[in-house]
C-alpha cells in the first residue's frame, strides 16, 4: 500500500513536471490579465465615522431603593442595548431617505425610484455595533469626497432623529406628569383640609413617635406604589404587556401592596415590618383616623414632590438642543481606495488558473493513456 501511494504521488509530480511550462504560462497569463482588469475597475472609497456608546436614557418615575429592606429589587434586563437601537436607526428608512434627499444621490444611485435608491444605498452602507458598544458607520462611493460627506451627513441626521425621538418622548412624559400633578395637587389640598379639620376637633388626640415613623414608611411605600403605577400607565402606551419592563413594574406594584398590607394589618412573626410597631389597624378609633389622615397627607406630599422633580427633568429634556451622540471621529476624505483589492483578485485568478490547468492536464493525460 505504501509503495502504491509513493508511485501515485510520484506519477503526479512527474506529470506536473512535464507540463510545467503550460502551468507557468497559464498562471502568469491569468495573473497579468486579472491585474490589467483590476486596473480598469472603478475605485471605491470608504468614508467611516465612529460613535461612542450612547448613554442609557431610560426614564423612570420609581423611587428606586427607598425601602430596599421591605421590597426587593426585581430588575429585568432589556434585550436591546442603546447602541443596538442607534445602529438600527442609522439604517432605518427615515434616516436613509433624508440622506439621499439632502445629498441629492438619486442620480448617483442610478434611479429615480426612491425605494430602489434606498435599497442600493443600504448595499453601500455598513453599520457595525461592536461588543464594547462603539458604533462604526461607513459608506462606499466612487468619489472620496462624497463618501466622507454622505457618512458625516448620515451621522448628523442620525443625531437629529435621535434628539427628536427623545424630545417627543420627553414632551409626552411632561404632559402626562402635568396632568398627574394637577390631580395630586387637588388631592393634597383636600387631604390637608381634612387633617386640619380633624385636628381642630380632636386636639387631645396625638400619635406616638413610633406610630409616626410607621406612618412615614407606609407613606413612602404608597408613594412608591403610586409612582410605579404612574410609570406603568405611561409605558403601556408604547410597550406590550409581555415586555420585561411592564412585567417588572407589575410585580413591583404587587410587592408594594403586600408590604403596605403588612404594615397596616400585621404580618408574620419573622417579618421585618412587624418589629416597627403594632399594625395601624390595632390603634384606637380616633387615633386610627388621625393616622390615616396623616398618612394620606404624607402620601400626597411624597408623590407631589417626586412628580415635581420628574416634571422639571422632563421639561429640561424637552428643551435640550445639544447633540445626543458622542462622535469619536467624523469621516475624513479617504486617500486610499477600499476596493477593488488587486492582490486578492490576482491571487484568486492564479488559484483558478491552477485548478483548471490541472483539470485540463488530467483530461489530456487520460485521453492519451486510452
Amino acid at each position: 500500500m505504501e509503495n502504491e501511494n509513493k508511485e501515485f504521488w510520484l506519477d503526479i509530480f512527474l506529470t506536473l513536471l512535464r507540463w510545467r511550462k503550460f502551468l507557468f504560462v497559464n498562471v502568469f497569463a491569468a495573473a497579468i490579465i486579472m491585474a490589467g482588469i483590476s486596473l480598469i475597475l472603478p475605485k471605491w472609497y470608504k468614508g467611516d465615522a465612529v460613535i461612542l456608546p450612547p448613554e442609557n436614557q431610560h426614564q423612570t418615575l420609581s423611587l428606586g431603593g427607598i425601602v430596599p429592606d421591605i421590597i426587593g429589587s426585581m430588575e429585568l434586563p432589556l434585550m436591546a442595548s442603546p447602541s443596538d437601537l442607534i445602529g438600527s436607526i442609522a439604517s432605518s428608512r427615515a434616516v436613509v431617505d433624508s440622506v439621499i434627499k439632502s445629498q441629492d444621490l438619486m442620480d448617483i444611485l442610478g434611479t429615480d425610484n426612491l425605494d430602489l435608491a434606498v435599497k442600493r444605498f443600504r448595499k453601500r452602507l455598513k453599520v457595525k455595533v461592536l461588543e464594547s458598544g462603539i458604533i462604526e458607520i461607513s459608506y462606499l462611493d466612487k468619489d472620496p469626497q462624497r463618501a466622507a460627506n454622505v457618512t458625516n451627513e448620515l451621522v448628523r441626521i442620525l443625531d437629529d432623529t435621535n434628539r427628536n425621538v427623545r424630545t417627543t418622548k420627553a414632551k409626552n412624559t411632561r404632559i402626562f406628569i402635568e396632568e398627574r400633578l394637577g390631580d395630586i395637587g387637588d388631592s393634597l389640598a383636600a387631604a390637608e383640609d381634612s387633617l386640619a379639620a380633624f385636628s381642630l376637633q380632636n386636639q387631645a388626640i396625638s400619635l406616638d413617635e413610633q406610630t409616626k415613623a410607621q406612618i412615614g414608611i407606609v407613606a413612602q411605600l404608597e408613594g412608591e406604589r403610586i409612582m410605579a403605577e404612574t410609570e406603568l400607565d405611561l409605558i403601556k402606551k408604547s410597550l406590550t404587556p409581555d415586555h420585561p419592563e411592564v412585567i417588572r413594574l407589575t410585580n413591583r406594584i404587587e410587592g408594594l401592596r403586600d408590604g403596605i398590607r403588612r404594615l397596616e394589618f400585621g404580618g408574620n412573626g419573622d417579618d421585618s415590618s412587624s418589629m416597627l410597631s403594632q399594625p395601624l389597624s390595632d390603634l384606637p378609633e380616633l387615633a386610627l383616623k388621625l393616622a390615616r389622615l396623616t398618612r394620606r397627607v404624607k402620601i400626597h406630599e411624597t408623590v407631589f414632590e417626586l412628580l415635581t422633580g420628574q416634571y422639571e427633568q422632563a421639561r429640561i429634556e424637552e428643551s435640550k438642543t445639544t447633540p445626543t451622540l458622542s462622535v469619536l471621529h467624523y469621516a475624513s476624505i479617504p486617500l486610499l481606495k477600499d476596493k477593488p483589492k488587486r492582490i486578492y483578485l490576482v491571487l484568486f485568478a492564479v488559484l483558478i488558473s491552477i485548478v483548471f490547468s490541472q483539470l485540463w492536464i488530467w483530461l489530456i493525460e487520460h485521453l492519451l493513456s486510452v
